[in-house]
């Protein structure tokens, strides 16, 4: 019944439109990203997350304690992850930050534990990590790319609505398939959402790599004069 509910919803799309996007919009790359940053913000869990931790035995100190970890888990693995995003580039780093959001959520479903879950939100921090700023800047390459940095105002403010639809439309979707307040509903909705996480990751692996191996290879140089000055101090 509750997925009946969500198929109705999806269901009564118009056919020339996915979820609010005119689908002549997915050909450009910008509305693809877009559309994956909304599947991405699809938290359906978001609404029980806490009853699903103390229902799995957690404390509410270590519920508070998971979202502290993951601050100092994302300060700590922002430069690690920033070498690697310099060297792989700005798409594979969004890809990566997608997957391992995608990969958390899944962990959050097998965890029974509470150093399970610290584990699970490392992988968060590290989520977090490498899209920081990789959205961004993979935006502007793009319109750079077309002569149309002046437009960075107006793609930056589709790139949030997208997220911020995704947000509301996850509260509209916990309503439909959490209708009580037991394991099997918050475990339905963490994997639909884990399943909306990769689908967004597919999307991504869709857009072009804006960066040439020249931009990348500066980008290397620049890095090792950073670690040769850390070297040196």
């Amino acid at each position: 019944m509750r997925l009946g509910s969500v198929a109705g919803v999806i269901g009564s799309l118009s056919p020339n439109r996915l979820l609010g996007i005119p689908l002549a919009a997915l050909r450009d790359p910008l509305g693809r990203f877009n559309l994956a940053t909304f599947f991405l913000s699809l938290t359906i869990y978001s609404p029980i997350l806490v009853l699903y931790y103390t229902g799995r035995g957690l404390s509410l100190f270590q519920v508070l304690s998971l979202e502290a970890f993951m601050g100092l888990a994302t300060i700590l693995l922002e430069v690690p992850t920033g070498v690697v995003a310099d060297r792989i580039g700005l798409k594979r780093s969004v890809t990566l930050g997608f997957f391992f959001q995608a990969v958390w959520v899944g962990l959050l479903v097998l965890a029974r534990e509470y150093w399970q879950f610290l584990a699970g939100y490392a992988v968060l921090g590290m989520a977090i990590s490498f899209r920081s700023g990789a959205s961004e800047a993979w935006i502007y390459e793009t319109l750079k790319a077309r002569g149309e940095e002046h437009r960075m105002s107006q793609a930056h403010g589709a790139f949030w609505a997208a997220s911020l639809a995704g947000r509301t439309t996850s509260a509209v979707l916990a309503a439909l398939v959490v209708r009580e307040m037991s394991e099997p509903s918050f475990v339905l909705a963490l994997e639909l959402s884990a399943a909306a996480m990769l689908l967004g990751t597919v999307l991504v692996l869709t857009v072009p790599n804006r960066q040439t191996e020249a931009e990348l290879a500066r980008q290397r140089g620049s890095l090792r004069l950073v670690r040769d000055g850390i070297r040196l101090i």
